[in-house]
């Protein structure tokens, strides 16, 4: 394999220099505008890599960005976690469309809230149990309302019980945030309608649970040390501490603030969300890529990934499940991540992926063999938004035969 970084003359395999070039000047402009403190981004083709760091690790420090460095990765970890599912279901362990009541008894016989803006106990009953399949796909009921905080009653429920869906992780032990949950109804019944984000919260604790020990090391045993991901982590080991790019958030006024959640020492007791570095997102979508494949051993069967990789949700389904404006237009969900769909202002139909709270983005893209990934650390909003678009099109722009 061939790895390319500063210098990129006539380009790398699969890449025009040129392309490439446009990239690399984009993210170091607005690194100096202060739009970005820093920058890792990542293209991988035919067995060729270019990869290049911009910007510092925090404002006003002096060490510089570098490739190897670890970010917070927030909702990339949800691919990361659907295959981790996906690998028990291909054990035995756990059935796909079968109840998770045993496993999850905190949640079995919840009812359904018959309108968000009425009383919590104006309910209908769940016509079907939840299955993993919807936590997988994000129609098990539960999830995020995307409306300001206190618009319906629910919201308000949830923040005082403490398992209000978020971007920080949650403060509550597993079991006692499954509890609390529990006791509030279900927004829609299962399989009926997206809600974002929460349904991969109790991912992580019945994963914890059907595997049989804590999910930091149900995961580093069954996927992360088999794909060769040793920087990837629930926690940052103090001796990785001095690699974390800083976290940013953008005050009113434009300007960059620090980001007041926990340092990664101090993550809490609900592992839910990972750190990661380019390179180890590289090698989990070389593993997509591969259909299932690690240095030669098949952890999922191929046609298990072809569904991860696949739209999964009807057209019914996404017609009452806004998220953002367009969202649904030129996208699709999968199993566990976002599955970019033939449309008027889709980039690169085809590729598969997500992106994370903190402004990270990683897709896989099977008919270019291509891994993409951009690291920043600027919570996410409209720039992010718009730079993720930026980074795409030029990405795709730099491809060559």
């Amino acid at each position: 394999m061939t790895t390319q970084g500063k210098g990129l003359g006539a380009g790398v395999g699969g890449f025009s220099g040129a392309g490439l070039a446009r990239l690399a000047a984009e993210l170091k402009a607005r690194c100096d505008k202060g739009e970005l403190v820093g920058a890792v981004a990542l293209l991988a083709r035919w067995g060729h890599v270019w990869s290049e760091a911009y910007g510092r690790r925090g404002l006003g420090e002096p060490a510089a960005q570098q490739p190897d460095d670890l970010f917070d990765i927030a909702s990339i970890s949800k691919p990361i976690l659907a295959v981790l599912a996906l690998i028990l279901v291909e054990e035995g362990r756990l059935g796909l469309d079968d109840t998770l009541d045993p496993w999850l008894p905190e949640l079995a016989g919840r009812r359904v809230l018959r309108d968000w803006s009425g009383p919590l106990d104006d309910t209908l009953p769940a016509q079907r149990p939840v299955t993993l399949r919807h936590l997988l796909t994000l129609t098990s009921g539960d999830g995020a309302i995307m409306a300001p905080d206190g618009s319906y009653p629910i919201q308000a429920a949830r923040a005082a019980a403490g398992v209000a869906p978020g971007l920080a992780r949650p403060t509550l032990a597993p079991d006692e945030w499954l509890r609390r949950l529990g006791a509030l109804p279900l927004l829609a019944q299962p399989g009926e309608r997206w809600l974002y984000h929460m349904p991969f919260d109790i991912l992580a604790v019945l994963l914890a649970r059907v595997g049989g020990q804590p999910l930091p090391d149900l995961l580093r045993a069954h996927l992360l040390a088999p794909l060769g991901m040793p920087d990837t982590s629930f926690d940052v080991p103090p001796d990785k501490l001095s690699r974390v790019a800083r976290r940013y958030r953008a005050a009113a006024d434009g300007r960059l603030v620090a980001e007041t959640a926990s340092p990664p020492e101090e993550i809490g007791p609900f592992p839910s969300e990972l750190y990661a570095t380019a390179p180890d997102l590289l090698a989990f979508g070389r593993f997509l890529l591969d259909e299932g494949r690690a240095e030669g051993r098949r952890l999922l069967s191929a046609a298990r990934v072809r569904d991860m990789l696949g739209d999964q949700i009807p057209a019914a389904v996404k017609a009452v499940s806004p998220f953002f404006p367009g969202f649904w237009e030129g996208r699709g969900w999968g199993l566990g991540l976002s599955v970019v769909l033939p449309g008027a202002n889709s980039v690169g139909p085809g590729r598969a992926g997500w992106d994370g709270g903190y402004g990270t983005s990683f897709y896989v893209d099977p008919g270019q063999d291509l891994v993409g990934v951009l690291l920043i650390q600027r919570a996410f909003d409209a720039a992010v938004w718009d730079l993720h678009q930026r980074f795409w099109a030029l990405a795709y722009a730099a491809l060559s035969d």
